[in-house]
Protein backbone atom coordinates (compact mmCIF):
# COMPACT_ATOMS: atom_id res chain seq x y z
CA UNK A 1 0.00 0.00 0.00
CA UNK A 2 2.44 2.64 -1.46
CA UNK A 3 0.35 5.04 -2.03
CA UNK A 4 -3.01 5.47 0.76
CA UNK A 5 -3.02 9.00 1.77
CA UNK A 6 -6.16 11.14 1.95
CA UNK A 7 -5.71 12.94 -1.90
CA UNK A 8 -6.40 9.75 -3.05
CA UNK A 9 -9.95 8.82 -0.60
CA UNK A 10 -13.52 9.99 -2.31
CA UNK A 11 -16.37 10.24 0.02
CA UNK A 12 -19.69 8.96 -2.28
CA UNK A 13 -23.15 10.47 -2.14
CA UNK A 14 -23.92 7.88 0.84
CA UNK A 15 -21.26 8.77 2.46
CA UNK A 16 -18.91 5.37 1.90
CA UNK A 17 -15.33 6.01 1.34
CA UNK A 18 -14.03 4.83 -1.49
CA UNK A 19 -9.89 4.83 -2.89
CA UNK A 20 -9.12 6.38 -6.03
CA UNK A 21 -5.52 7.33 -7.24
CA UNK A 22 -6.12 8.74 -10.44
CA UNK A 23 -1.96 9.72 -10.90
CA UNK A 24 -2.24 6.38 -12.25
CA UNK A 25 -4.85 6.56 -14.47
CA UNK A 26 -3.36 10.07 -16.48
CA UNK A 27 0.56 8.94 -16.58
CA UNK A 28 1.93 10.33 -13.29
CA UNK A 29 3.57 6.77 -11.79
CA UNK A 30 6.26 6.55 -10.07
CA UNK A 31 9.06 7.37 -12.53
CA UNK A 32 6.98 7.53 -15.07
CA UNK A 33 6.26 3.91 -15.53
CA UNK A 34 2.63 2.96 -16.43
CA UNK A 35 4.54 -0.82 -16.35
CA UNK A 36 5.79 -0.89 -13.15
CA UNK A 37 2.98 -2.90 -11.50
CA UNK A 38 3.04 -6.79 -11.95
CA UNK A 39 -0.50 -7.24 -11.16
CA UNK A 40 -4.00 -5.73 -12.53
CA UNK A 41 -5.31 -4.95 -9.41
CA UNK A 42 -3.80 -4.74 -5.86
CA UNK A 43 -6.34 -6.51 -3.20
CA UNK A 44 -4.43 -6.47 0.01
CA UNK A 45 -4.87 -8.85 3.39
CA UNK A 46 -6.02 -6.20 5.12
CA UNK A 47 -8.33 -5.24 2.16
CA UNK A 48 -10.21 -8.59 2.67
CA UNK A 49 -10.12 -8.88 6.78
CA UNK A 50 -12.23 -4.90 6.51
CA UNK A 51 -14.35 -6.82 4.20
CA UNK A 52 -14.74 -9.35 7.13
CA UNK A 53 -13.22 -12.74 4.62
CA UNK A 54 -13.96 -13.37 0.93
CA UNK A 55 -17.05 -15.17 1.72
CA UNK A 56 -18.73 -12.39 3.84
CA UNK A 57 -21.59 -10.84 2.34
CA UNK A 58 -19.69 -7.34 1.85
CA UNK A 59 -16.77 -9.03 -0.12
CA UNK A 60 -19.70 -10.83 -2.79
CA UNK A 61 -21.13 -6.93 -2.87
CA UNK A 62 -17.35 -5.72 -3.15
CA UNK A 63 -16.73 -8.47 -6.15
CA UNK A 64 -20.31 -7.65 -7.64
CA UNK A 65 -19.52 -3.32 -7.39
CA UNK A 66 -16.26 -3.99 -9.15
CA UNK A 67 -17.23 -6.75 -11.67
CA UNK A 68 -20.37 -3.57 -12.42
CA UNK A 69 -17.77 -1.10 -13.02
CA UNK A 70 -15.44 -3.23 -15.26
CA UNK A 71 -18.68 -3.38 -17.41
CA UNK A 72 -19.94 -0.27 -17.35
CA UNK A 73 -16.17 1.06 -18.18
CA UNK A 74 -15.94 -1.35 -21.00
CA UNK A 75 -19.51 -0.01 -22.38
CA UNK A 76 -17.75 3.80 -22.61
CA UNK A 77 -13.80 2.16 -23.35
CA UNK A 78 -13.78 4.17 -26.21
CA UNK A 79 -14.59 7.58 -24.58
CA UNK A 80 -12.77 6.91 -21.98
CA UNK A 81 -9.70 6.38 -24.31
CA UNK A 82 -10.49 9.67 -25.61
CA UNK A 83 -10.59 11.53 -22.37
CA UNK A 84 -7.24 9.40 -20.92
CA UNK A 85 -5.37 10.85 -24.56
CA UNK A 86 -6.55 14.43 -24.03
CA UNK A 87 -5.49 14.53 -20.43
CA UNK A 88 -1.83 12.90 -21.77
CA UNK A 89 -0.83 15.47 -24.24
CA UNK A 90 -0.49 18.33 -21.94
Amino acid sequence: MKDRHNGNLLLDKDGHIVHIDFGFIFTSSPAGNMNFESCPFKLTEEHIAVLNGMESKYFKHFRKCLIDGYKALHQKADEFICLVEMMTLS
